[in-house]
């Protein structure tokens, strides 16, 4: 689907005068995807834009933090949990990866009581957005989840 066919005003409106957005991803190339694409999308609204989890860092990084502000304390802590957890879901290791959701549930909580974002966007692997739905309040933000590679975890 294309954003120039997406008619984001009228729910936008409803919304405070500085959009807040935060990315979960672990990859810059999706963080730097989709903060431009939002960018584009929203061109004459007020974004905040933080990103957090990426430890896939590329030379598309400094593109990143022209967009977004990049949580570097917390987001870094979620970054190695997503690898911690990636190689614990890659080496069968279940009990692991249950206590490992745990600590991906409290590091969500600790980023969303810095900061209350209304949109939620969140990549694969689907495990992540899954816990992230798990960890914060339903009736606050959206959660969106945003696909970008057909095989994945």
């Amino acid at each position: 689907i294309s954003f120039a066919s997406v008619n984001v005003e009228e729910p936008l409106k409803a919304l405070s005068a500085v959009l807040a957005i935060d990315l979960y991803t672990p990859r810059a190339v999706s963080a730097l995807e989709i903060s431009s694409l939002l960018q584009t999308a929203l061109e004459g609204h007020e974004l905040s834009l933080r990103v957090a989890g990426v430890h896939d860092t590329s030379s598309s990084w400094d593109d990143v933090t022209r967009y977004a502000i990049v949580d570097d304390g917390r987001g870094a802590a979620l970054a190695q949990l997503y690898e911690r957890t990636v190689d614990a879901f890659l080496g069968g290791a279940d009990g692991v990866l249950e206590a490992l959701a745990l600590d991906l549930i409290a590091e969500f909580q600790q980023l969303y009581l810095q900061r209350t974002p209304e949109i939620m966007i969140c990549t694969t692997p689907i495990f992540f957005c899954h816990v992230l739905r798990k960890a914060l309040p339903e009736h606050q933000g959206s959660l969106i989840i945003y696909v970008s590679e057909l095989l994945d975890i």
